[in-house]
């Protein structure tokens, strides 16, 4: 595609790697937009295999030691947004996280005041949970084969390792992940992606029912309130107390920590600077963008006014 564009073959190009639009970006002749989408990238942790991601305050250390912008930057050339709730910041009720600024000290104390610490100076935390068992800091973390997702997971584990956690990375084929993995909740953390539809409903990706396959709920996340506030988001009567509802849910995830809301991927679409007419900023899906391709134009004139 991009060879067939150096040639002259095509005028416009979308779903380009980030690195490579960056390159793009800087030619005068050409526009390059960078167009949100209702999806979210984020860490499921499964508390129900991994002893060390069933602390709170593990999975609040790893929150706080995790520096979103430098992934938006480092992976995506900036071309990302940093994601600041389960929800995308273009759907229904979006309501955005109380920030919590990256800190490696302020993780270090979280896990400090739960009684871990690097006793035998490997470099891995551990913690006695009994008078027979100790636990370190380690888990495995799961995704899918593609560069993203990759070179994610791998900038999470370097900044995780600098707290003290060990942490092994496997990226898998897509189909060896989703039975392997994903349909038996076979994972302790799972890089992923969900998406949204504009007027959100989460029972499939949240609800306490939706735990074991066929469902969708990756953290197997249980919250009684949730469940309610999941149930009112798509039974609700009217849009106040579907908001209302919205805002609740979004308020029990960020309480329990059951997943790390890492960033809203977006669709880069290139084209030249002659193409003119109404252009999407959002879109539901990447096709979107050609909603009102029967307005675009390229041939101007100037007139007498």
């Amino acid at each position: 595609m991009t060879q067939a564009w150096r040639k002259g073959e095509v005028d416009g190009m979308a779903g380009i790697e980030s690195e490579l639009v960056a390159e793009l970006a800087r030619r005068q002749d050409m526009t390059v937009l960078n167009l949100k989408l209702p999806r979210v990238t984020s860490v499921f942790f499964n508390q129900a295999k991994s002893k060390v991601l069933a602390s709170k305050a593990v999975r609040e250390a790893l929150e706080v030691a995790v520096n979103r912008q430098d992934i938006t930057h480092t992976v995506f050339n900036g071309f990302a947004l940093a994601a600041l709730s389960p929800l995308p910041d273009i759907v229904q009720g979006f309501q955005a996280f109380i920030q919590k600024d990256p800190s490696l000290e302020k993780a270090k104390e979280i896990l400090a005041q739960d009684k871990w610490q690097d006793a035998d100076g490997d470099g891995i935390m551990e913690k006695s949970i009994s008078q027979k068992e100790e636990i370190k800091l380690a888990f495995h973390l799961v995704t899918a084969q593609t560069p993203d997702l990759i070179n994610t997971a791998e900038l999470l584990r370097s900044q995780w390792s600098k707290l003290g956690a060990q942490v092994e990375v496997t990226p898998l084929d897509v189909t060896h992940l989703t039975e392997d993995y994903l349909r038996p909740r076979n994972y302790d953390a799972l890089l992923f992606g969900q998406v949204w539809s504009p007027i959100p409903d989460a029972f499939h990706f949240w609800h306490s029912s939706q735990k074991k396959d066929p469902g969708l709920n990756l953290a197997l996340w249980d919250n009684a309130e949730g469940d309610k506030a999941i149930e009112l988001m798509r039974k609700g009567t009217t849009t106040t107390d579907r908001l209302e509802a919205t805002k609740i849910f979004q308020q029990k995830v960020q309480e329990d920590i059951p997943a790390i809301f890492l960033y809203q991927p977006t669709f880069l679409w290139i084209f030249p600077k002659t193409l003119k007419g109404p252009l999407e900023r959002s879109l539901n899906n990447p096709a979107d963008r050609f909603t009102s391709a029967n307005l675009f134009y390229i041939k101007t004139r100037r007139t007498l006014r």
